[in-house]
């Protein structure tokens, strides 16, 4: 995943120069939501035709920066888009409670995938992921508009904490969940297994902040 991330440096400044001398600042977010699309059928056709999701399959496909981009595109175009600080100098108050309960919703959307979806389920590698995306675009677009109910509470505890030790729980999650896997490393499954997951990540990503 790192190295879709890092392919993605390297390429995307290249391409949304291109992109920028065509059309300015809407050959960028045309360009990047094209490449989006391109990016979730080029998933799709390959998951079709190898009949995925067997679990040996899914690497090629999960890791290929050609067939993943979807997500980082995503994120591309909100950026051509959305203008937090100017858009909530206009924002009524109506307005505001409109963006917190899109927040609201994409969290829960957010949420309910990582819950309920599993890691090879079909529906994720036939567009699966670009709704993710989509998802996430409208978290951070809400939770970026100061003066809502939704950015203020991300902005108080427990979530500052959480934030500031975003990234260690990210690295630390991975060894933890493989190593306590339902039915395979534990006689558990179902939430009293995601408990113990989360409990010892969060308990391993303080250790590592402090």
């Amino acid at each position: 995943s790192l190295a879709v991330e890092e392919q993605f440096y390297l390429i995307w400044p290249l391409l949304m120069y291109g992109l920028w001398r065509i059309g300015r600042i809407r050959g960028v977010r045309y360009g990047a939501a094209l490449g989006a699309i391109v990016s979730t059928g080029v998933m799709t056709w390959l998951a079709v035709r190898d009949k995925m999701p067997e679990v040996s399959s899914t690497a090629r496909i999960y890791f290929g920066t050609d067939t993943h981009a979807m997500t980082l595109l995503v994120g591309a175009v909100l950026a051509t888009l959305w203008r937090p600080q100017r858009f909530a100098e206009r924002l009524t108050s109506r307005g505001r409670a409109f963006m917190t309960v899109i927040g609201s919703l994409s969290v829960v959307a957010l949420v309910s995938i990582f819950w309920f979806v599993g890691p090879t389920s079909s529906v994720l590698y036939r567009g699966g992921f670009l709704v993710v995306g989509l998802v996430s675009a409208g978290v951070i677009a809400a939770s970026a508009v100061t003066g809502t109910a939704f950015a203020t509470v991300l902005g108080h505890q427990p979530m500052r904490w959480i934030g500031e030790r975003s990234y260690g729980i990210y690295l630390w999650h991975w060894p933890i969940f493989m190593v306590l896997r339902p039915d395979v490393d534990l006689d558990l499954d179902g939430w009293p297994v995601q408990v113990l997951r989360f409990a010892l990540t969060f308990a391993a990503a303080e250790l590592s902040y402090r």
